[in-house]
């Protein structure tokens, strides 16, 4: 019963000092939180060891399946090696692809902004002409027609050279003019 008689207040005073509602002290309070720090970090600890067993093990036995596998049936082993073989130098393959078109991007938004550049440049400079690259814009439309022209001229000459070395165009082996008789 003496445990339902509320207890006289020196009782209660004679502890080392303010409690809070669970009758810990800031002593009490901060023990405790480093041991809840100790442990999580001991469980975090034990968490990753059975992880890294579980990964041995995974490994172990696809290890002892490999080597079964190498010496019940060589010519499949041997196959699949190749198999990966190929699959690595097509990884390798495509990163160095995906490097390339990186560096092609990359290129071209360097030259975008040189372009940028060259446009923000004062009249005053842009009065001089520079040495070097010649630009190859305004150029593309008449390119193009001199090309064209170009190619017609030449299928044009084919086509009368072949006429005249064929005779002429004339389609009938006789010759044309007054008859001798």
């Amino acid at each position: 019963m003496k445990w339902a008689i509320p207890a006289p207040p020196e009782e209660e005073s004679s502890e080392e000092g303010p409690t809070d509602e669970l009758g810990m002290s800031d002593q009490d309070r901060q023990e405790k939180e480093e041991w809840r720090q100790k442990r999580k970090a001991a469980r975090g600890d034990a968490i990753e060891r059975m992880k890294m067993k579980e990964r041995d093990a995974q490994k172990e036995k696809e290890r002892v399946e490999l080597e079964n596998f190498k010496r019940d049936k060589p010519e499949e082993y041997q196959a699949m090696l190749l198999q990966e073989e190929e699959n690595r130098k097509q990884a390798q393959a495509q990163k160095k692809r995906e490097r390339l078109a990186q560096a092609a991007l990359e290129r071209k938004r360097r030259m975008a902004a040189e372009k940028d550049d060259e446009a923000e440049v004062p009249a005053a400079e842009s009065g001089k002409r520079k040495k070097g690259k010649k630009s190859k814009e305004g150029r593309g439309l008449l390119s193009t027609i001199l090309t064209f022209a170009g190619i017609m001229a030449v299928v044009c000459g084919l086509f009368y050279g072949a006429q005249f070395l064929m005779g002429g165009g004339k389609s009938s082996g006789r010759p044309r003019g007054k008859k001798r008789r």
